[in-house]
């Protein structure tokens, strides 16, 4: 495959005969999106027609994918029971352990990930030494993730979260699997995200690669939709499994939030669909929840709870605080509104399993757009959604974000997993798409 270049005022080319120099014109416009500020093209940068088959592409744009949303708990290893770290509202969550997994999804012990090398892909540096303490917490057995910095280390950032949470659900069903890391910083025109993919792909030293970012595909443009289609083209081609998650805003992922942190509020720009997981070469991994029937509370406390059916009322000090009895009925995650919910949950936010048909992931080199084709495994499921274009999600797996009780436990913070007593052990709950793509990747 051609060289990906990146420059604000030429693309060059040298072979073997001499040099060939094409300079293009393209304007940079401001933008806002999501409460967020960043700089992209406002037209499709041209490439000349003879350069065409060795460029991959053109990327000029910085705009940030979204991240996942996590809150500090509070975990009774005794019970299995946990609760808000600073505020104990229902002491009713459902903390999900490796062990816990391996008991729902029917894990057998020979699924380890021996000999297998997955490539996750960020724009934060990591603090080794807490993914580290998931592997201790659980008794799982150790393994340092490689990091691999392309160009300029981005440092540590709020998006270590996603990494954190991918490389320990990773070591939560595939514990001796390899996992490089990979990372870049942000430029003034290209995210880091952009870096790190294009070095994990053309590395091809992973079987495997996660991809946990989200951004729909009409604020990810041209430049952008077309280089990761074609980065997950190149990776299919070289035997790789791209694994992303489908999103988790829901109708939303194209809408403003209030104050750019908050998840929206209503969706108004139509059904959207995750940019980075639309392309016909990358399995989408959409989040779920537990289904416990219409009615009924999850309080471990009520004589009648659905909870009984499922989990055990306490661990009884088993490894790996492993309290899942069998495997729980699954239903699509959805904060903003779900009947069957344990929780309600007041709809006004849009947090939801990402879904939907593509619309303009498809680019051609003039720029022109169109929804990516359906790929042929497709045509026998989503004959009443879409009988030509790309559909979302392929595949599902369990990544709630507590509608109904129910989140990983992770290690996020420095003290996460470490400061337990025999009562209490703090940790972070989070859930959404790009945790159940790194949970569930073991399986696809």
């Amino acid at each position: 495959m051609g060289r990906i270049f990146k420059s604000k005022m030429a693309v060059e080319f040298s072979g073997t005969t001499g040099q060939v120099r094409s300079a293009f014109r393209t304007q940079i416009h401001s933008y806002a999106v999501n409460g967020q500020s960043f700089h992209a093209n406002a037209t499709a940068p041209q490439i000349p027609a003879a350069l065409a088959p060795v460029v991959k592409g053109i990327t000029l744009s910085n705009y940030k994918a979204v991240q996942q949303v996590s809150r500090k708990m509070v975990l009774n290893p005794k019970t299995g029971v946990a609760h808000p770290l600073y505020t104990d509202f229902t002491n009713s969550a459902l903390a999900l352990s490796p062990g816990d997994l391996a008991v729902i999804y029917d894990i057998p012990g020979t699924a380890t990930g021996s000999g297998v090398t997955v490539g996750v892909i960020g724009d934060s540096n990591i603090n080794v030494a807490i993914p580290a303490n998931y592997r201790t917490l659980f008794k799982l057995p150790a393994s340092t993730p490689t990091v691999i910095v392309d160009g300029t280390d981005p440092g540590i950032n709020t998006d270590a979260n996603i990494a954190y949470g991918q490389i320990e659900l990773l070591a939560a069903t595939a514990p001796q699997a390899k996992v490089n890391f990979y990372t870049a910083a942000t430029t003034d025109l290209d995210t880091g995200l952009d870096f790190a993919a294009i070095r994990a792909v053309d590395d091809n030293e992973s079987q495997v690669l996660v991809f946990g970012f989200e951004g729909c595909e009409a604020n990810l443009g041209p430049s952008i939709n077309f280089l990761f289609g074609e980065l997950w083209q190149q990776a299919a081609a070289q035997g790789a499994s791209v694994i992303t998650g489908s999103g988790s805003g829901g109708a939303a992922g194209c809408d403003a939030s209030p104050n750019g942190t908050a998840p929206a509020t209503v969706a108004t720009h139509g059904l959207a669909v995750n940019g980075y997981a639309s392309t016909p070469y990358d399995t989408a991994v959409a989040p779920s929840d537990f289904f416990y029937g219409p009615t009924g509370s999850i309080n471990p406390n009520d004589p009648n709870s659905p909870f009984f059916n499922y989990w055990s009322a306490t661990n009884g000090g088993t490894a790996g605080f492993t309290s899942a009895k069998q495997y729980i009925p699954e239903q699509p995650s959805n904060s903003s509104y779900q009947p069957t919910n344990q929780i309600p949950v007041t709809p006004s936010v849009v947090v939801a399993a990402g879904g939907g048909i593509s619309t303009v992931g498809q680019t051609a080199f003039d720029g022109t757009q169109s929804p990516y084709l359906q790929p042929s495994y497709q045509t026998s499921v989503a004959g009443g959604i879409s009988t030509t274009a790309r559909v979302l999600p392929d595949v599902s797996f369990f990544g709630s974000n507590a509608t109904n009780a129910s989140d990983y436990i992770l290690c996020i913070d420095a003290a996460d997993c470490v400061d337990g007593t025999p009562d209490s052990l703090q940790y972070t709950a989070a859930g959404d798409s790009s945790l159940a793509a790194s949970a569930g990747s073991n399986f696809i």
